[in-house]
C-alpha cells in the first residue's frame, strides 16, 4: 500500500507544479459565462386579432 500513498502524493504535487486547481476553477467560471450569456429566443407573429408572442414554448400575455 506504500505505491498508493506515493502516487496520492504525487498527484498532489503535480497538481500544485501546475496549477490545476485555479485552472479549473478558471475553466468552469468560463463555462458558466458561457451558459449565461446564450440568447433567449421569443416567436413573435401576426394573428387576425393582433400579435402572438410565444416564449419557450408558452404564450405570453400582452402587458399593454
Amino acid at each position: 500500500m506504500k505505491h498508493a500513498h506515493d502516487l496520492e502524493e504525487l498527484r498532489k504535487r503535480l497538481g500544485k507544479s501546475l496549477h490545476l486547481r485555479e485552472r479549473l476553477k478558471a475553466l468552469s467560471v468560463r463555462q458558466s459565462a458561457k451558459q449565461e450569456s446564450a440568447p433567449e429566443w421569443v416567436i413573435v407573429y401576426r394573428t387576425a386579432h393582433g400579435y402572438c408572442c410565444m416564449y419557450d414554448g408558452a404564450p405570453v400575455e400582452d402587458s399593454t
